[in-house]
C-alpha cells in the first residue's frame, strides 16, 4: 500500500444488460508519510462521570487540518481545520498549529475506572492525525494513544482537586506577571521600548540583519553559523531557505539578547542557497531579512587561477585588475575577500579562444581594498555550488608618501641624536683638557 492508493473508491456490479448504481463511498486513507502530532486532554485525562473534556491536537509543522479518532465499541472521528496561534509558554518555540475538539456530549454511562488494563471496555480514548487540506487522504503517523479515565470521585475530592488546580494556576499567573515586569524593565532601560511597542501595534516590525560566520562561502563539510539580529525584545528568531516549505526550528535570543544563531556542523550541497530570517514579537512576525547567499565550495573539483595587474603591491589611487581564468566550461566567476562583510563579487565569464575568464576591476584602489582574495567558478545550473578555490592572492595597498615621510622622520631623529651625542662628547673632552691645564 502506497500513497498513490489513497483516495475515494466506489464499486459497481454488472448484468448482461446494465450496470448497478455505485456503492456507498469508501475513503481509503494512508498514514505514515510524516511525523506524528501530539494529543492531550484539557484540563486532565481524568474526568468525572458527566463532565466535559477538551482534546487538543498539536503539531510544530505547517499542517492545516487534524483528524481525531475515537477508539472502542462506538468508533467515531472528527475533522477540523487548524488554528495558528503563537506559543506563549516559552520563547524558544515557533507559533504552533493547534486545534481544540470540544467533546460536547456528556461522558455518561461509564462506571468509575482507572488507567491501564482495568479500564472498562468502551472507555473513551483515541488518536490524532494531521494532514493538508490539499491531500485529505494522506495522514501523518498517529499520535500516541490517549486514554480518558472516567472517575467516580466523591464531591469533596473533586472540590479539593479544583482548589489545587486554581492555586497552581494562580501561581503561574503571578510568575508570568513577574517575568513580564522584569522584561519590561530591561527593555525600558535600553531606551527602545516606546518605539518597539509602536512598531508592534502598527504591525511594521523592521527587517532583521542576517550574516554568516566565518563567511558566506563555505567549503563542503566545514561548519558555518548563520546569525540573525533584531531588536532587543524579540521573543524568537526563525530561519527560512528559499524553495523549502518548512522553516528551521525557531531559536531564542542570546546575549546581548537581540540575536540568534543557527549552527550547521557540516555543510552539504543541499544546504546551499538563499536564506532569510525573521523575528517574532508579541503576536507578529517581522518582514524577512535581506537574502543571504550560502555558497558551498568543492562541487567542481578543479580550481581556477587568479592573477593581478599591474602587481600585488600598488599605491592608493592606482587601477588594479584581478583576472580569474579557467580552461573548463564556466558560466560565472566569483571573487571573495577574506573577512569581508559584503557578498562575493560575480561576473559572467568570457570565452577567449577556449579560455574562460573574467576581469574584476578595483579602480581606484584604496587601503580598504588590501587583503587576501580567492576566485571560484560555477555553472548556471547550480549557481550556489562552487569549484575549489584558487590559490590565495594577497593585495597590498601601500601609501608610499606616508612611508617616505616616516622614513625621513626616523632618519632626522637618528641624525639629531648623533649630533647631541657628538656635542656632549666634545663638551666633556674640552672640560677635561681645561682641568688638566689648571
Amino acid at each position: 500500500m502506497g500513497q498513490a492508493h489513497a483516495g475515494s473508491y466506489r464499486c459497481y456490479y454488472g448484468t448482461p444488460t446494465n450496470w448497478s448504481e455505485p456503492s456507498d463511498r469508501l475513503e481509503l486513507v494512508v498514514t505514515g508519510p510524516s511525523g506524528k502530532p501530539s494529543l492531550s486532554a484539557l484540563p486532565s485525562p481524568v474526568v468525572t462521570s458527566g463532565g466535559n473534556v477538551t482534546l487538543q491536537c498539536a503539531s510544530y509543522h505547517g499542517f492545516n487540518r487534524f483528524l481525531l479518532t475515537k477508539e472502542g465499541e462506538d468508533e467515531a472521528s472528527w475533522t477540523l481545520d487548524a488554528e495558528r496561534t503563537p506559543d506563549r509558554q516559552t520563547q524558544a518555540r515557533d507559533p504552533r498549529t493547534r486545534v481544540d475538539v470540544q467533546m460536547l456530549r456528556l461522558l455518561q454511562g461509564y462506571p468509575p475506572g482507572v488507567v491501564g488494563p482495568q479500564q472498562p471496555p468502551g472507555a473513551p480514548g483515541g488518536r490524532c492525525y494531521r494532514s493538508l487540506s490539499t491531500d485529505p487522504y494522506l495522514l501523518s503517523r498517529p499520535s500516541e494513544p490517549l486514554e480518558l479515565v472516567v472517575s467516580g470521585l466523591t464531591w469533596y475530592l473533586s472540590v479539593l482537586i479544583g482548589v489545587s488546580v486554581t492555586f497552581v494556576l494562580l501561581l503561574l499567573v503571578l510568575l508570568f506577571l513577574f517575568l513580564r515586569h522584569r522584561g519590561q524593565d530591561r527593555r525600558r532601560n535600553s531606551g527602545l521600548i516606546v518605539g518597539l511597542r509602536t512598531q508592534v501595534q502598527a504591525g511594521t516590525l523592521r527587517k532583521p540583519t542576517i550574516w554568516a560566520e566565518p563567511g558566506s562561502v563555505v567549503t563542503r563539510g566545514s561548519p558555518v553559523t548563520i546569525w540573525c539580529q533584531g531588536p532587543p525584545n524579540a521573543n524568537s528568531f526563525s530561519l527560512n531557505k528559499e524553495g523549502t516549505l518548512a522553516p528551521w526550528n525557531a531559536q531564542p535570543p542570546v546575549e546581548p539578547w537581540d540575536r540568534a544563531s543557527f549552527f550547521i556542523k557540516r555543510v552539504t550541497e543541499q544546504q546551499a542557497g538563499r536564506y532569510h530570517c525573521s523575528h517574532f514579537i508579541g503576536v507578529n512576525w517581522s518582514e524577512p531579512s535581506e537574502p543571504l547567499e550560502l555558497l558551498v565550495a568543492g562541487r567542481l573539483r578543479d580550481s581556477p587561477s587568479l592573477s593581478v595587474q599591474p602587481g600585488p603591491s600598488v599605491a592608493p589611487g592606482e587601477n588594479v585588475t584581478l583576472l580569474c581564468q579557467s580552461g573548463n566550461r564556466t558560466d560565472t566567476f566569483l571573487l571573495s575577500k577574506e573577512e569581508a562583510a559584503h557578498r562575493p563579487l560575480r561576473l559572467r565569464s568570457q570565452d577567449q579562444d577556449g579560455q574562460y575568464q573574467a576581469e574584476f576591476s578595483l579602480s581606484p584602489v584604496t587601503s580598504a581594498h588590501g587583503g587576501t582574495y580567492r576566485c571560484y567558478r560555477s555553472l548556471s545550473t547550480d549557481p550556489y555550488l562552487l569549484s575549489q578555490p584558487s590559490e590565495p592572492l594577497a593585495l597590498v595597498v601601500s601609501d608610499y608618501t606616508v612611508q617616505n615621510l616616516i622614513r625621513m622622520g626616523l632618519a632626522a631623529s637618528v641624525l639629531l641624536l648623533l649630533g647631541i651625542l657628538l656635542c656632549q662628547a666634545r663638551h666633556d673632552h674640552g672640560g677635561a683638557r681645561d682641568k688638566a691645564r689648571s
